[in-house]
């Protein structure tokens, strides 16, 4: 038995822009910095992770949900960081690349 799929309501794609952009942000501002301090993106990825279920937004809730489980526990590194970023970005205009690069 295959999961329930979803649909987005503007609502909703609003909601989960938001947390794309604020992902995207903390990436941004974590790779400008000096001093590279890991940006603590758990919660994003978390809420990302729920478009798994979603028509039209599997890929980006599946791909965010593997990265969820990549930084568990772990502290995300520069270029982890750096690779994390290019895939928000990625979804963030859902061109249809690679959506998972952790090295």
């Amino acid at each position: 038995m295959s999961s329930p799929r979803y649909v987005l309501t503007p609502y909703g794609i609003w909601y989960y822009g938001a947390i794309l952009d604020k992902l995207v942000e903390k990436l941004d501002n974590a790779l400008k910095m000096i001093i590279f301090f890991p940006p603590n993106v758990y919660e994003e990825l978390e809420i990302l992770s729920e478009l798994k279920d979603v028509e039209h937004f599997e890929d980006i809730g599946k791909a965010a949900e593997e990265w969820l489980s990549y930084v568990r526990g772990k502290v995300l590194d520069l270029n982890s960081c750096r690779n994390l970023y290019i895939a928000a970005l990625n979804w963030k205009f859902h061109s249809g690349r690679k959506l998972t690069s952790f090295s």
